[in-house]
């Protein structure tokens, strides 16, 4: 009888042993199992898209399926949007300065019209039968985003998202709308606040009767490409997370519409020049996973995209927000890469 209870108590001890060696040593991509309320509907996650076609290919075999783009008109895209729709891909289209073919910030034909515009959007969907979720502009409010009708006028967006929504329900009434374009969630603020001018202008733009032409609003989170969701900024006595979750529920309660968040992310690298950043790719991996856990305890939000897929952006600082590296023409993954998939996969089989 004793040695028996000697040995159940010997049981007991690996038992702990084996639960603290477990937590101790997650691996760095582990998903947090901390979200409460986890988000039980439908969700997209997916990235911006690339010119890289052999990125691309890695991450539909990969398993990801929703790629975030500018719609241009010309046949290169076109071509390429229909090849990888073929192989599983779906695309969120962006309407916006590129389908227009103008530059950022514009230097010509930057007297477009709500006529110019329309016709645009008409010429895009038919070009794009495999696109079936548009996002109308990208961040409409920003000066370098502006010209001709756009002119960051809210009212002048109404208009060209209602007349966008007819065209595009005329050819395929199923189709999603997102609009806002990705309003800018968090800028620095101290509190969710609604005094804020990225809130004051979806604000006015909601009050013209935009709920009518939209399924869902679109946002963009950023930290500043610098602070992580359980850190404090600018003196604030809250988190920026928390500022974040606090300025999301803002958004929801103004439109009472399900939330895309068409961009976020963070940097893996520290860029050069001027722009110098404490960012690394355990930085980055940390981020995502922070980021993620967030959102996915929002019960609104039904989209994710990271902003990249691979590449560098603003020269010349050459600030790298992909979770893809190409070196020597071969891809790597980046942690935050890992981290990504199992997040795909764990809201595909949750």
């Amino acid at each position: 009888m004793r040695n028996l209870f000697i040995i159940l108590i010997f049981m007991l001890l690996f038992v702990i042993f084996l639960f603290l060696i477990f937590n101790i040593f997650k691996p760095k991509n582990f998903i947090s199992n901390s979200i409460s309320n986890i988000n039980k509907q439908n969700i997209i996650i997916g990235v911006a898209g690339s010119t890289n076609q052999k990125a691309m290919l890695f991450a539909i075999h990969s398993g990801v399926n929703y790629f975030r783009e500018d719609i241009g008109l010309n046949s290169n895209q076109e071509a390429n949007i229909k090849n990888l729709s073929n192989k599983g891909a779906h695309f969120i289209g962006i309407l916006d300065y590129e389908t227009l073919h103008l530059s950022t910030p514009c230097t010509s034909n930057c007297s477009w019209t709500l006529q110019d515009w329309n016709n645009t959007v008409e010429e895009a969907v038919k070009a794009y039968p495999e696109v079936h979720i548009w996002e109308i502009w990208n961040e409409p409010q920003l000066p370098i985003f502006q010209s001709g009708f756009q002119n960051g006028d809210p009212y002048n967006y109404y208009l060209m998202v209602k007349s966008a929504y007819n065209i595009i329900k005329s050819y395929n009434s199923s189709d999603i709308i997102l609009c806002f374009g990705g309003d800018n969630v968090y800028t620095g603020q101290a509190k969710a606040t609604t005094n804020n001018s990225d809130f004051q202008w979806a604000y006015s733009a909601w009050q013209y009767g935009l709920s009518n032409y939209c399924d869902m609003i679109s946002l963009h989170v950023y930290t500043g490409d610098t602070f992580l969701m359980n850190q404090t900024a600018h003196g604030s006595n809250e988190t920026v997370g928390e500022i974040i979750s606090n300025q999301l529920d803002l958004y929801e309660n103004l439109t009472d519409k399900p939330i895309f968040i068409t961009e976020t992310g963070i940097s893996s690298n520290n860029g050069t020049g001027l722009y110098i950043l404490n960012n690394s790719q355990y930085k980055q991996n940390l981020f995502l996973n922070q980021a993620f856990n967030l959102y996915l305890s929002k019960p609104y939000i039904r989209g994710i995209i990271w902003f990249n897929l691979i590449g560098y952006v603003h020269p010349p600082y050459n600030i790298d927000f992909g979770l893809l590296s190409n070196l020597s023409n071969n891809i790597q993954p980046k942690p935050a890469w890992y981290t990504f998939i199992n997040y795909i996969n764990y809201t595909r089989h949750k």
